[in-house]
C-alpha cells in the first residue's frame, strides 16, 4: 500500500495544492523528448516522431501536442483499449481523447474485494494543467490489489492515524504514500466513511499523454511506462498533494469509465468492445498473508506487473 502524512481534518488537498489549479508540471530541466529505446526482450514498443530540436524552446507544449507515436511493424498498439496488429505500422495520434466519463461514488461497490475487481478495466485520468500544455493523461486500469478489513498488511489495520486518515474517508478518495523512500503509491479508499480499507492501483495501460509519460519515465519502453505502482505515479506525476483527493470529482485526478455509446459513434462501429477476462492471483511484495487471492488483473494484458507465472486464474 502507499501513503502520505495527512491530518484527519485536512485530508483533502488544499486549494493551493489542488492539481486542477497547480496543473501538470513540466519536467525539470526543459529537456526535449527522445525516442523509446529498442529492446529485444520487450515485444511492445514504439518510437516517437517529433519536430526537430530548436535552439530555444520556452515550453514542452508544442512537441507534446504534436507528438505522433509510430508503432513498429508486427507490434501491438493500444488505441482506445484494443490490441491491434500493426503490420503496416500506421501512425496513431496520441493526443486523441477517449470519451471517458467520471465514475460516481454510488457506482462503486461497497466492499473492498468487489471494488478491486470492479476497477479492472476502468480508467485513471489526470487532466491537463499549467506548465504542460494541453495534455491529458489517461490509461485503463489493468491491475488492482485489495487490502480489505482485517488484513494485517493494510495500513489501516492499526486503526486511524494522522498519516493514514485518507483510508478512512468514504470510498473513492485517494490515499497516497511514499514507499521505501523512493516511490509513491496510489491507493483508493474502499469502504464507508470511518471504515479503513483500500485498493492499490498497480498498473494501467497508457492511452493518452504518452509523450509526457515517456518524458517523466525517461528511457522506459512503452510497456513499462505505467507497469507497476511506482512507475504509474511517476508517469502521471502523482505525489503527496493528491493524498485525500476525491477521485469521483471528475476533475484534476479522477476515475472513469468509457462512454461506449460515444466511443462507438466515434469509431463508427456497431459492436461492443470485446469482453476482457479478469484474473485473480496472490499479491506481491508482501511478507505475510501472501496466499490470499486479492490481486485482480486483466488477463492477456502485457501491462500487468509481476511474475508472469502467477497470472493464470480467472476471477
Amino acid at each position: 500500500m502507499a501513503t502520505m502524512v495527512a491530518q484527519r481534518g485536512s485530508a483533502r488537498c488544499t486549494d493551493a495544492a489542488r492539481p486542477q489549479q497547480a496543473g501538470v508540471r513540466a519536467p525539470e530541466g526543459g529537456a526535449t523528448l527522445g525516442r523509446f529505446p529498442q529492446s529485444a526482450t520487450v515485444p511492445l514498443h514504439a518510437s516517437l516522431r517529433h519536430e526537430p530540436e530548436r535552439r530555444a524552446r520556452p515550453s514542452l507544449e508544442r512537441p507534446l501536442q504534436s507528438a505522433i507515436f509510430i508503432l513498429e511493424s508486427n507490434a501491438m498498439s493500444t488505441l482506445a483499449g484494443k490490441y491491434v496488429s500493426n503490420d503496416n505500422a500506421p501512425a496513431i495520434d496520441a493526443s486523441a481523447a477517449l470519451p471517458i466519463v467520471p465514475l460516481r461514488r454510488e457506482e462503486l461497490p461497497v466492499d473492498t474485494v468487489e471494488l478491486a475487481r470492479f476497477m479492472v478495466g476502468k480508467y485513471l485520468v489526470r487532466d491537463a494543467g499549467e506548465g504542460a500544455g494541453d495534455v491529458r493523461l489517461a490509461g485503463r486500469l489493468v491491475e488492482v490489489e485489495a487490502y480489505p478489513l482485517g488484513d494485517s498488511t493494510s495500513h489501516a489495520f492499526i486503526g486511524q492515524r494522522a498519516w493514514n486518515a485518507s483510508m478512512f474517508l468514504a470510498r473513492g478518495h485517494a490515499y497516497v504514500r511514499l514507499t521505501y523512500g523512493s516511490a509513491y503509491m496510489l491507493n483508493m479508499s474502499s469502504e464507508p466513511e470511518e471504515v479503513g480499507a483500500g485498493v492499490l492501483f498497480r498498473a494501467v495501460e497508457p492511452l493518452e499523454g504518452l509523450a509526457l509519460m515517456a518524458h517523466r519515465r525517461r528511457g522506459a519502453p512503452l510497456r513499462d511506462l505505467t507497469r507497476g505502482p511506482g512507475r504509474l505515479t511517476q508517469a502521471y506525476g502523482i505525489g503527496q498533494s493528491f493524498d485525500g483527493f476525491d477521485l469521483c470529482s471528475g476533475q484534476g485526478l479522477w476515475i472513469g469509465r468509457l462512454d461506449l455509446a460515444a466511443h462507438k459513434a466515434a469509431q463508427k462501429a456497431a459492436q461492443e468492445d470485446p469482453a476482457r477476462t479478469v484474473g485473480v492471483t496472490t499479491r506481491i511484495g508482501l511478507s505475510r498473508e501472501t496466499e490470499r487471492l486479492l490481486r485482480f488483473y486483466e488477463m492477456g494484458s502485457p501491462f500487468v506487473s509481476g511474475p508472469r507465472k502467477l497470472l493464470a486464474n480467472g476471477a
